[in-house]
C-alpha cells in the first residue's frame, strides 16, 4: 500500500510540473508572437503642389478683359489634384476673361496616395477695372542744377499715396506735402481733400529723362490707379521752367 501511495505522489508531482512547463511555453510564445506581429507604417514620399497664375507661381494683378490662365503643377503629376476658385471647384487650365473685378483665392489641393503625402498651395488674383488706370503727362524744361516741381492731388482718407516707380539715377527726386488753397474742405466732410504731394526734380547733367510716379496703396504697390509720367528736358542754358 505504501508503494502505491509513493508512485501516485510522484505521478501527481510530475503532472503538475508538466502543466507548469506547458503554461510557461504558451506564455513565452504568446509574448514573442505579439511582439513580432507589429503593424508597419509605410514611409511616404512628399508631394509638391504649385498654383500657376498665367504660368507663374506667385500672386497676380491684372485688368478687366485680360486673359487669365489658372493652372497647377504637381509632383508626381498622377496624383489627384483639385483646383478651387474662391472655394468653387474648377478644372485645370482654367482659361477665361469672364471673372469679374475683385480679389480671388486660387487654391490647389493634392490628395495623398499609398506612396505620397498630400500637399496644397494658394495664390491670390486681383482683377482691376480696365479704366482703373489714369495716365497724366507732365513736361519740365530745366537748366542743369535747377529744380522743377509737379503738384499731385492725393486723398489720404482712401489709403492711397504717391510713390516713385522709376527714375534715372542722376535725377534727384524729393517730395513734400502741401495744401491746395483753392479748395476748402468743410470739417468732417468725407471724400473731400485739398491735400497735395509735391515732387521736385533736379539734375546736374543735361539730357532728356523720364520719371514714373504712381498713385495707389502703399502696402501693395501692385494696386495702383494712376500713372503720372514726368518728362524732363535738362539743358546747360537757363530756360524758363514750364510744367503741365
Amino acid at each position: 500500500m505504501l508503494n502505491v501511495l509513493i508512485v501516485a505522489s510522484k505521478t501527481f508531482i510530475l503532472g503538475i510540473l508538466a502543466v507548469l512547463v506547458i503554461i510557461a511555453v504558451v506564455y513565452f510564445y504568446s509574448q514573442n508572437s505579439s511582439q513580432s506581429v507589429q503593424p508597419v507604417t509605410p514611409v511616404k514620399s512628399a508631394s509638391t503642389t504649385e498654383v500657376l497664375l498665367n504660368n507663374t507661381n506667385s500672386n497676380l494683378t491684372i485688368y478687366d478683359n485680360q486673359t487669365i490662365l489658372l493652372n497647377y503643377a504637381v509632383t508626381p503629376p498622377e496624383l489627384n489634384t483639385i483646383l478651387y476658385v474662391d472655394g468653387t471647384v474648377e478644372g485645370g487650365n482654367f482659361n477665361t476673361t469672364n471673372l469679374q473685378d475683385g480679389f480671388y483665392n486660387i487654391t490647389a489641393i493634392t490628395y495623398s496616395s499609398d506612396n505620397y503625402t498630400g500637399s496644397s498651395d494658394t495664390q491670390y488674383l486681383t482683377i482691376l477695372p480696365a479704366n482703373a488706370i489714369n495716365t497724366q503727362n507732365h513736361y519740365l524744361n530745366l537748366s542743369v542744377g535747377e529744380a522743377g516741381q509737379v503738384e499731385l492731388p492725393v486723398n489720404p482718407s482712401t489709403g492711397t499715396s504717391w510713390w516713385v516707380q522709376s527714375a534715372p539715377s542722376n535725377i534727384e527726386v524729393n517730395s513734400s506735402s502741401s495744401v491746395n488753397t483753392s479748395i476748402t474742405c468743410p470739417s468732417g466732410i468725407a471724400g473731400c481733400s485739398n491735400q497735395l504731394t509735391v515732387y521736385s526734380f533736379m539734375s546736374n547733367e543735361s539730357g532728356n529723362y523720364t520719371v514714373e510716379l504712381r498713385l495707389g496703396h502703399a502696402w501693395a504697390h501692385e494696386e495702383y490707379y494712376e500713372v503720372d509720367l514726368v518728362y524732363l528736358t535738362v539743358q546747360n542754358s537757363s530756360i524758363a521752367n514750364q510744367s503741365g
